[in-house]
């Protein structure tokens, strides 16, 4: 999936998506606003990417968090209003 695939599915309002990237999770735009607000504050990174012309917004956070169990799917949809996960 190109970086600006992944921006266009952060930009969908009915939509929250985490990326698989390697042994990281990872946010955009949008989805990484939301993230931070609601769940959890992490540091925000903006890169020019120039490819698409603009400045990317992103984040990214171990997936071991999830193994953990110190953030859930149950947990992020209860705090970003979601019904369901897939």
């Amino acid at each position: 999936m190109t970086i600006s695939e992944k921006i266009a599915k952060g930009s969908d309002e009915t939509l929250f998506t985490l990326h698989r990237e390697g042994s990281f999770c990872k946010c955009y735009n949008e989805d990484a606003m939301v993230f931070i607000k609601r769940i959890k504050n992490y540091k925000l990174n903006s890169k020019f990417v120039k490819s698409i012309g603009t400045a990317v917004l992103s984040f990214g956070f171990p997936a071991s968090e999830f193994s953990k169990g110190n953030l859930t799917f149950d947990i992020l949809c209860e705090k970003l209003g979601a019904k369901k996960y897939d």
